[in-house]
């Protein structure tokens, strides 16, 4: 309550596990703090329209800050690319493959309810790289996981993720 609550802090860091984050962003939102949030920003639906409804309200009066920690875009060959692309007069396709490596299921991470695994606690970082590269809304997603009809033991964090954007492009994160 003491940040809350401070005229001397203006900005606050959410570093915390991901299950925090959506209810120390609206606090930060209501107190009217500028905030920078590590991704990803909530980990539900529900969560994100309260963010989204209380950030329209308060944003209008205050007109602080809200940042999600998403890292890719700021690489320089990332901008790099990104300069190349600005006068493009075609759509774009763009397929990202990541390998990140095991993480054991009892993880924090993978635990739907504090880590909103690895799709909604990583995956996000890629989407954003690929919305920011093609630089048009996101009209479209469809996601299929991995051994989701046969009795393979596939882990859940193993997807495809196609992106359809407002431009014609399209994405695919696998």
């Amino acid at each position: 309550n003491a940040i809350w609550d401070s005229d001397q802090i203006d900005t606050v860091f959410v570093t915390t596990r991901h299950d925090a984050h959506a209810k120390l962003v609206s606090e930060c939102l209501r107190s009217n703090k500028n905030v920078f949030v590590e991704k990803p920003l909530c980990l539900t639906k529900s969560e994100l329209r309260d963010i989204r409804d209380l950030y329209n309200e308060k944003n209008g009066v205050s007109g602080n800050r809200l940042m999600v920690g998403f890292n890719r875009r700021f690489a320089p060959f990332v901008k790099k690319m990104k300069s190349r692309l600005e006068n493009r007069a075609q759509p774009l396709s763009i397929i990202y493959t990541i390998n990140a490596g095991h993480i054991p299921a009892g993880h924090w991470t993978q635990d739907i309810d504090v880590g909103g695994g690895r799709i909604i606690g990583e995956a996000c970082h890629f989407i954003d790289l690929i919305r920011y590269l093609v630089g048009r809304p996101i009209v479209s997603v469809f996601a299929l996981a991995m051994g989701g009809a046969s009795e393979a033991k596939a882990s859940s964090d193993t997807m495809t993720i196609n992106l359809e954007f407002e431009d014609g492009s399209h994405g695919a994160v696998h």
